[in-house]
């Protein structure tokens, strides 16, 4: 998407969308600029104007977890490119898994400002992969997999040891017979 596409969007314009959506605007350090009260709800924020020069660093989030936001948001902005995928957030009240659309914001001058997040909640809570159930980590486990984190990524994201990821993918890896991390991702991708 280029400029001329986005460059008359006002992102206070989306806050009219309803539903289980977090609508969020960034400047180019990374600092929000608003967001919907959903949102700040979920984030356990007063009102959304809280949110008003917080990064994702500020939020109950892992270091990593923030970092990979972070480094979304500096595509987006540099590329001028949508970026569309899924994701999901870790709060300490809440696993979170959502599909995102990132762009580019414009100001009135055409002027690169920050960006403009749409992330729309998948109501997902997934018991049973090919008729084999898995606990409640196995799965956050294989969802993190997904998303090409390593084990060390993913035990920061969890909280837990690099060795218990390794632990419940050697786990999972049984359960669904995959003789190899390639065999595993191919299995779970299309669930997640």
């Amino acid at each position: 998407m280029n400029a001329n596409l986005n460059s008359n969007l006002n992102p206070e314009a989306l806050l009219s969308i309803s539903g289980d959506v977090w609508i969020y605007w960034k400047d180019k350090m990374g600092r929000y600029l608003g967001c919907n009260e959903k949102m700040a709800k979920d984030l356990s924020l007063s009102t959304s104007s809280d949110i008003i020069g917080m990064t994702d660093f500020d939020f109950p989030l892992s270091e990593s977890e923030a970092s990979f936001y972070r480094t979304q948001d500096k595509m987006v902005f540099s590329q001028e490119n949508v970026m569309q995928f899924q994701d999901s957030a870790h709060l300490p009240h809440v696993h979170i898994h959502f599909n995102v659309l990132k762009f580019p914001y414009f100001s009135q001058s055409k002027s690169k400002h920050g960006i403009i997040g749409i992330s729309h909640f998948i109501k997902y809570e997934p018991k049973l992969i090919q008729g084999i159930a898995f606990t409640k980590r196995e799965i956050e486990v294989m969802q993190l997999l997904t998303r090409s984190k390593t084990a060390k990524e993913i035990a920061a994201i969890l909280s837990i040891s690099s060795r218990t990821v390794e632990v419940h993918v050697d786990k999972i890896k049984t359960k669904l017979n995959a003789r190899s991390r390639s065999k595993l991702f191919e299995m779970i991708d299309s669930y997640f």
